[in-house]
């Protein structure tokens, strides 16, 4: 058999992260190659297509939603689903999932992206700190941290105007205690990993000076992170499950269904599972 792991035009390589579900997968016989989603030759992709490192796309937006639309015209297994992807794509997945009883940190819905609207929304709440976020992101882009006395650069709103906008509170719980992620292959719990921002930051990826560390997640953490699980549209082939644990109990800040690091190397025989649940699936 052979699988296409997919990263994008500017990074084409494998991360080393992920050079270790390339190797899981050889190790079951399968033959991997490796391209740019954008560059796909689709007649060669094999049997499935995986979604890696695709990090690009909420950048080229639109030329993602074709290219799923190509990948389901000529038949192409993909992994995640083409049908999760688009669901996970848009932050509205994350006000389905709370009209499902997930709870997330207090969030407003923006029709609107200019900075009179969004002065409005915040001064109609009591957070003196609030994360704009735009719909259609990925890593933190676009993703700011305000405060009502501090207007919105109109040049930062660029990301947030072409699908719309969030407004949550910050919760301060992740200057101190971070983020848990719970990765799940094929709907059951793999481990878990605590990612904390850099000090006098917000934001726990890598590339903004985040760090990780593999933990055990507290029960209650796991059974909130089950929940979201059942929640979803059909059973992920993977899942990450990000989390932050409030005065008020868990809440969730992202379900990541399409190209989140899997932390492998945290915990052993993590990407040997990735592995057998993508060929169980296919």
């Amino acid at each position: 058999m052979r699988l296409t792991l997919l990263t994008c035009a500017e990074q084409p390589a494998l991360t080393a992260d992920d050079r270790l579900l390339a190797d899981a997968l050889a190790r079951l016989g399968v033959e991997v190659r490796v391209s740019p989603w954008s560059a796909l030759d689709i007649d060669a992709a094999g049997a499935a297509c995986v979604l890696r490192s695709t990090w690009d796309y909420h950048i080229a937006f639109e030329p993602f939603v074709a290219w799923l639309d190509a990948i389901d015209r000529h038949g192409v297994r993909l992994v995640n689903s083409t049908a999760l992807v688009r669901w996970n794509a848009d932050k509205q997945y994350l006000r389905a999932l709370e009209g499902a009883g997930i709870a997330l940190p207090p969030t407003m819905w923006l029709e609107g992206v200019e900075p009179g609207a969004i002065a409005a929304a915040l001064a109609a709440t009591d957070w003196p700190r609030a994360v704009l976020k735009p719909r259609v992101s990925a890593a933190a882009h676009g993703t700011l941290v305000i405060t009502p006395s501090a207007p919105v650069p109109d040049d930062a709103l660029e990301p947030l105007r072409a699908h719309g906008a969030l407004l949550q509170a910050f919760l301060p719980e992740i200057e101190h205690d971070g983020e848990l992620s719970l990765l799940y292959f094929d709907g059951t719990f793999s481990h878990a990993v605590r990612k904390r921002p850099r000090e006098g930051d917000f934001r726990v990826q890598h590339e903004f000076g985040g760090s990780e560390d593999a933990v055990e997640p507290l029960s209650i953490e796991r059974a909130f992170a089950e929940r979201v699980m059942a929640a979803c549209p059909e059973v992920p082939v993977y899942a990450r499950v990000d989390v932050v644990t409030t005065a008020r109990g868990p809440v969730l800040m992202e379900l990541e269904l399409i190209e989140p690091c899997l932390y492998f190397a945290h915990h052993e025989g993590a990407a040997e599972r990735c592995a057998r649940a993508i060929l169980a699936r296919l």
